[in-house]
């Protein structure tokens, strides 16, 4: 999309990749410690929510850098709040179980997930 060859999105989700180990080892776990689980839950949940519907405008930006740097901008925030929202979740089921079941809750939780998603991308197929 956006006039961009297949490596070149390969490319940006690359860059993208590496600054998303990098916050994930470095911020977001202080991020979590500081201001806790419900309220990064809460932001990410409204950051990602704000930065989606932004995608489609970047269509109008009609220089290459500029649009390189807004892409790259906008996907490493929306991986955050994404990446964050996740941390937190699974956060809430770890605290939610006994230690003894965690394991069970954290299998449910991912599992839960992964048939969400599948059921979300499939559904006009599955009616």
């Amino acid at each position: 999309g956006l006039g961009m060859s297949t490596s070149e999105i390969g490319l940006l989700y690359l860059i993208v990749s590496v600054a998303m180990f990098i916050a994930q080892l470095v911020f977001i776990n202080k991020m979590i410690d500081k201001f806790g689980s419900k309220k990064i839950f809460i932001s990410s949940s409204l950051i990602f929510g704000f930065l989606m519907p932004l995608i489609p405008l970047i269509s109008i930006i009609k220089n290459k850098i500029f649009l390189w740097i807004i892409l790259w901008i906008n996907q490493v925030f929306v991986r955050i709040a994404m990446m964050s929202g996740f941390t937190a979740i699974n956060i809430f089921i770890n605290n939610s179980v006994a230690s003894d079941l965690t394991g069970l809750a954290n299998g449910v939780g991912m599992s839960v997930s992964c048939i969400g998603r599948v059921l979300l991308q499939n559904w006009p197929k599955i009616i």
